[in-house]
């Protein structure tokens, strides 16, 4: 993988290190386990705060049927979350942060970065028929900005 490629272990790192960089309270907040209903095995979520809950991946374009996969199941969880916040009225936002190649990474081809996007909007398309949000993001800075912006509102 090239030095601009992101995996999702790496964006989720580099996102936490830029969350806790500006408050180092919200350190707990990251890779949570929450059971989503009675009895079933924990779920786990990337950032569980106050106010959000956020999971995270990259849309690489190698392996994209797994990838989407993985993603919409990230979603599914999050989805599984609202409804158990629903009953304590917790939680407003429930997001997927993603992480996907743009046009200016030479070791991507345009059809790789063209697939990438289409599951991106397949991805977008069930978050909103759920009522949950899905963010395209190429910069940990952005991710965290968003959550930082989401638990101060």
């Amino acid at each position: 993988m090239s030095k601009s490629a992101m995996d999702a272990d790496q964006w989720l790192f580099q996102i936490r290190a830029e969350v806790i960089n500006s408050n180092p309270a919200f350190e707990a907040r990251f890779n949570r386990e929450v059971r989503v209903k009675p009895g079933a095995s924990p779920t786990r979520v990337g950032y569980l705060g106050e106010r959000m809950a956020a999971n995270f991946d990259a849309l690489l374009p190698s392996n994209m049927t797994m990838r989407r996969q993985r993603a919409k199941s990230k979603l599914m969880d999050l989805q599984a979350l609202r409804r158990q916040d629903q009953l304590l009225n917790t939680r407003h936002t429930y997001e997927l942060m993603l992480w996907l190649p743009h046009g200016s990474m030479p070791e991507f081809t345009e059809q790789q970065i063209d697939q990438a996007h289409s599951a991106f909007l397949e991805l977008e398309e069930f978050a909103d028929r759920e009522d949950l949000r899905v963010c395209s993001m190429y910069e940990p800075v952005q991710a965290a900005a968003r959550i930082l912006q989401a638990e101060a509102a």
